[in-house]
Formats: C-alpha cells, sequence, structure tokens
C-alpha cells in the first residue's frame, strides 16, 4: 500500500503533445513525443490529494480503533489493580490480627457467614466495595474422614478468607496456632 502511495505522490505526470505517433514497434515506447508538463508547476493534482487523502483515512481508522482498546484495557487493569489491592491488604490485617482473636470469632461464624470483621470501604475512584471476611475452624487432618475441612475442629488452625462482594476475586489462608 505504501509503495502505491508513493507512486501517486512521486511520479512526474507526463502529457503528450496532440498528433503524436503510437510507440513503433520496435519496443521504444514514445520516443521524443513525451514530454514532461512545465518544470516550474510545482505541487499534486486533486486527484493525488484525494487518493492519499483516502488511503491516509483507510490506514489511520484501524489503528485508532486499536489504541481505543488499549485504553479501555488499561482502565480496567487500574481498577483490578485496586481491588487486589485492599483485598490482600485486608487479608494482611486478618493476619496480623492475635490467633485467639480469630479462634473465637471462627468459633461463633461459620465458613459460609462473613464475620465481624467485615467492612465497607471507600476506594481512590469512589466506589463503595464491600470486604466480606469468613472465619472457621479447620480440619487439617481429616479425623473425622469426611475430606471435609469445615467439619472437624482442629484448635489450632483457623481458615480465612477475604472476598470482595460484587467481583470474583478472593484470597484465603490458613493460620496456626505454634505450640
Amino acid at each position: 500500500m505504501n509503495r502505491l502511495l508513493y507512486f501517486f505522490l512521486l511520479t512526474p505526470t507526463l502529457s503528450i503533445r496532440r498528433g503524436s505517433k503510437k510507440p513503433s514497434p520496435d519496443g521504444e515506447g514514445w520516443g521524443e513525443e513525451i514530454q514532461k508538463k512545465n518544470s516550474n508547476q510545482t505541487g499534486f493534482s486533486y486527484i493525488e490529494v484525494l487518493a492519499a487523502s483516502f488511503i491516509l483515512a483507510v490506514c489511520i481508522t484501524p489503528a485508532l480503533e486499536a489504541l481505543y482498546s488499549g485504553v479501555q484495557g488499561s482502565s480496567i487493569a487500574e481498577i483490578t489493580t485496586i481491588d487486589l489491592f485492599l483485598l490482600n491488604g485486608k487479608m494482611e490485617e486478618m493476619l496480623s490480627t492475635p490467633f485467639s482473636e480469630l479462634s473465637t470469632s471462627a468459633a461463633t461464624s461459620g465458613p459460609a457467614t462473613p464475620s465481624s470483621y467485615s467492612d465497607v470501604i471507600t476506594t481512590t475512584d469512589n466506589r463503595q466495595l464491600s470486604r466480606l471476611v469468613y472465619l472457621s475452624k479447620y480440619d487439617g487432618d481429616n479425623a473425622d474422614g469426611d475430606n471435609d475441612g469445615f467439619t472437624g475442629t482442629d484448635d489450632n488452625l483457623v481458615w480465612i478468607k477475604v472476598k470482595l462482594d460484587g467481583t470474583a476475586y478472593s484470597v484465603e489462608s490458613l493460620v496456626s496456632k505454634y505450640k
């Protein structure tokens, strides 16, 4: 496509004098009958400018669409980054809470009910997000043999899950009491 544009822009305009002969049979071409237009004329013809404008429009449209998609993708990535930062911040807060407090709260809440540690936070882009915290005792050794981590009771193991309400983002961890 670039060659076509260069052809239109760089090819000199030729004219043929009236009464010129046709090309000779020996393949020499038009000979002296072809001459350049006045060499003092500069610039482009209307057709050349129109063709170049059309080619530019056809080439620039997909490029602008690609840039628009990139801008949308960066805003989605920014929101995701903020959400994950808030999620991990709450998990770090929970991991720094003394084990005795987590264990007491886990005994009263369970894996399906948000605990009292849940909160609502306003993000830098003015969204209200609920950070739901789930706590439960965890059966790490499967002592009851049912392969369900939430039915047994290991006094030294607490399961923590922090979830952003309205999103698919959540993190989970196990906290143990060192003996």
